[in-house]
């Protein structure tokens, strides 16, 4: 098997930095989250899609950190189908939603600035709610697309090429 080529000395300060990073991203995450939800003056369409950007960045942080944390202490790139799949599909989540939801806020911006005394009218919270479920319901619809096309191929080896699965990875695993 391919190791990830970091030196023996290096393994344990790279696991504890990856873990501190990984932490960390929740830690501020969830901290937006939980001032967002729980200061009732911030329920405004900006504050509820900043609330969207921290979910999906706490997803994208998941389907990275912790593959690559366990890469780094075993030094194994080996990988399940599975577990490949689905940090596949949730790195691609990730990217994506951070795509559409920042399309929602410069959204939200633009009524805000084109439009500012219509913005609540057009700004409502039913609006806002369907353009949140649109940003998800686009996202997984893609994804599930995506990799549904690959799903059915078999896997030739389990050793990852890449730092991270990956469409273009998956590819190479078949």
């Amino acid at each position: 098997m391919k190791p990830l080529d970091i030196p023996t000395s290096s393994i344990y300060p790279s696991f504890f930095l990856g873990m501190l990073a990984y932490c960390l991203i929740l830690v501020f995450n969830l901290t937006i989250l939980l001032t967002i939800v729980l200061n009732k003056q911030l329920h405004k369409p900006m504050y509820l899609l900043l609330m969207n950007l921290s979910i999906n960045d706490m997803t994208g942080a998941t389907a990275f950190y912790p593959q690559l944390i366990s890469s780094i202490l075993s030094q194994d790139r080996s990988i399940s189908k599975p577990a490949c799949i689905l940090q596949a599909v949730m790195v691609h989540m990730y990217g994506g939603g951070s795509l559409l939801t920042l399309t929602a806020m410069a959204y939200d911006r633009y009524v805000a600035i084109c439009s500012p005394l219509r913005y609540n009218a057009i700004m409502s919270p039913g609006h806002l709610a369907r353009i949140i479920a649109t940003v998800w319901f686009v996202d997984m619809t893609v994804m599930g697309v995506l990799f549904s096309l690959l799903g059915r191929f078999p896997f030739c080896h389990s050793i990852l090429p890449d730092i991270v699965c990956t469409n273009s990875a998956l590819t190479k695993l078949m």
